[in-house]
């Protein structure tokens, strides 16, 4: 209840009406009581499913990179006061 009181907040603005409702419903983007993308825009990418992505999400373990080794540069500093 509290993530739907949040998006009712002013900063998230208010549902259109009147012109605003109007010139969204002209468009031609506007469909089924929803804009559409002018492209196909998939869901999951690269062979990836809704269960294999579930899978990976609750059973799975990211990898873990190993730190680069830095070569520290050696400098003379006997000169600095």
């Amino acid at each position: 209840m509290r993530i739907f009181g949040l998006f009712k907040m002013a900063r998230f603005g208010k549902m259109p009406s009147g012109e605003r409702l109007a010139r969204i419903r002209r468009s031609h983007n506007y469909r089924d009581g929803a804009f559409q993308n002018q492209s196909l825009t998939p869901t999951f990418t690269g062979g990836a499913t809704y269960p294999k992505v579930m899978k990976q999400v609750l059973f799975g373990r990211p990898e873990r990179s190993k730190p680069k080794r830095r070569d520290s540069i050696d400098e003379d500093r006997s000169a600095e006061p």
